[in-house]
């Protein structure tokens, strides 16, 4: 039985790199493998479903910054690793590797880059282009979760680590999507944070207004943005926006919807437009950095726009509109595609790519 590490930030972030490392953790415990999550810092406890055979455990109890910790994680997870006789270490997120790499240093292990972000975005941290130089030099594998990631890691980088793209999976599985009853919610989930781009979709459901009237837009999430987006609502007078909370029963929220929004100014594979098509929802999304050119098939399983382009969403938003109001059959085939389009992601699909890459011994 191989023993397999994801090395985290913290589990018990409700984010969406959690939750993809927890379905994967939870589909590789179902065959040969010993499967650990272990976090930097944080309680052991999972906002989302693990199975009991996944053990976790915390380097330490509380979060630690700086420079001056950075040598004691590094101490504390090579001897983990060595106690519990680790064969695979996964880093999910490069920023990680800055950790995993010197912690396996000399230790015959498969070393695994799990990239969540798309190359062109490092947030204003050096530290985090030095530590994807750094994965694509000394670790065995560099995940990416699209495509034209995996270029832009070849393009921009001397890699020896094999570059492998692995697209996420989706998280549900439904098979009783009923589209006869399509109520008029617009629904947009994630943090409200400026990445998202909430204060450019609401600025583009105000200047919809007069067609979009008798829908309801649904925002759903938590963040520093929160009492912004709200007073932005207010400054334009809009009665038809509803910011609620993150929730755990997002599956509600999803089958009351009708269509799904994203304006995101950058990505790295957002997982909501799996969700959202897991659902059978038609899709309007910026094409941003990365990843939603690649999950939507235009003008099939929904609409890619210009990337910022809102001039362009706008007159977009407003034709899906009038085809839920006009050709309901075509709009109804717009959902069924969407949710056939979400089989290719499947757990069923992906899984196996993990075990075939965990498969192979120790480093490459």
């Amino acid at each position: 039985m191989k023993k397999v590490c994801f090395f985290v930030g913290d589990i018990s972030r409700s984010g969406g790199t959690e939750r993809v490392t927890c379905i994967i953790a939870n589909y590789l415990a179902q065959f040969d493998f010993e499967i650990h999550i272990t976090s930097i810092y944080g309680t052991n406890k999972s906002y989302f479903p693990l199975d009991l055979k996944v053990k976790r455990n915390t380097l330490f109890e509380t979060q630690r910054r700086g420079m001056v910790n950075f040598p004691f994680v590094i101490i504390k997870l090579r001897r983990f690793i060595k106690q519990n006789n680790i064969e695979s270490l996964i880093s999910v997120e490069s920023m990680l590797s800055l950790y995993s790499i010197p912690a396996t240093a000399n230790l015959n292990i498969q070393n695994i880059c799990w990239e969540h972000f798309n190359y062109k975005i490092n947030l204003n941290k050096k530290s985090r282009s030095l530590a994807r130089y750094l994965a694509a030099r000394y670790c065995d594998t560099v995940i990416t979760l699209t495509e034209r990631d995996k270029m832009y890691w070849e393009a921009n980088l001397k890699c020896r680590a094999t570059i492998k793209r692995i697209y996420n999976p989706v998280p549900f599985v439904n098979n009783n999507l009923d589209f006869s009853s399509s109520p008029r919610i617009a629904l947009a989930i994630g943090r409200l944070t400026h990445q998202k781009g909430f204060d450019s979709l609401i600025k583009i459901w105000a200047q919809t207004y007069p067609h979009n009237k008798e829908w309801v837009l649904k925002i759903v999430g938590n963040g520093e943005d929160e009492l912004y987006l709200k007073q932005l609502c207010q400054n334009y007078g809009i009665k038809n926006i509803d910011i609620l909370p993150a929730t755990k029963d997002i599956d509600k929220i999803y089958k009351e919807a009708s269509l799904y929004l994203m304006t995101s100014r950058y990505e790295g594979f957002p997982m909501v437009l799996l969700e959202a098509q897991e659902y059978g929802l038609p899709i309007l999304s910026f094409d941003c950095e990365t990843g939603p050119a690649e999950l939507i098939d235009n003008n099939s399983t929904g609409w890619v726009i210009e990337d910022q382009d809102h001039f362009a969403f706008e007159k977009k938003l407003i034709h899906i509109i009038n085809l839920f109001d006009n050709d309901h059959e075509f709009y109804c085939k717009i959902r069924e595609n969407s949710y056939r389009n979400s089989e290719k992601f499947c757990i069923d699909i992906i899984g196996p790519v993990w075990i075939d890459l965990l498969k192979k011994k120790g480093a490459q």
